[in-house]
C-alpha cells in the first residue's frame, strides 16, 4: 500500500481583525480537519503578540488553542475574560 501526504497551507492572519471569540471559531475547524486527516498542525506567532498590553487577548487565544488541541487546562477566567 502507497500512502500519499496531504499538505494543506492555509494562512490564517487574525491580528488586528478578528475579536477573540471570532478568530478561536475560525481556528476550531482548521484544528478538527487537521485532526480527521490525522495531520499536523502548525501555529505561528509572533513574540510581539505576547507583549502585555491593553486588550491584547493573544495569550487567551493561544492557550484556548492548545486547551481544544489537548494540550493544557484553560481557567474559567481565561475563557471569559
Amino acid at each position: 500500500m502507497r500512502r500519499l501526504k496531504l499538505h494543506v497551507n492555509k494562512e490564517v492572519q487574525i491580528a488586528g481583525r478578528m475579536q477573540e471569540d471570532d478568530a478561536f471559531e475560525h481556528c476550531v475547524p482548521l484544528i478538527s480537519e487537521t485532526r480527521n486527516h490525522n495531520g499536523e498542525l502548525v501555529m505561528l506567532w509572533h513574540i510581539e503578540e505576547f507583549v502585555p498590553r491593553t486588550g491584547n487577548y493573544h495569550p487567551r487565544l493561544y492557550r484556548r488553542l492548545l486547551a481544544e488541541l489537548g494540550g493544557c487546562q484553560v481557567s474559567e477566567e481565561d475563557r471569559h475574560s
